[in-house]
């Protein structure tokens, strides 16, 4: 897997602020993502959650 050289949206560790333990995962994914599609653009936001 290729490094990108693509630098860390600056909201990307302020989104994991309550679970800091998923950044790395988050971080791994995006690089994977970024190494097989170099022209995609990743983004972290929130999604609708539903407490039952």
């Amino acid at each position: 897997m290729e490094k990108t050289n693509q630098p860390v949206n600056p909201d990307t560790p302020f989104f994991f602020r309550e679970s800091p333990l998923s950044l790395p995962l988050y971080l791994a994914l995006e690089e994977r993502i970024l190494s097989e599609h170099p022209d995609a653009r990743v983004r972290v936001q929130n999604v609708a959650r539903q407490n039952f």
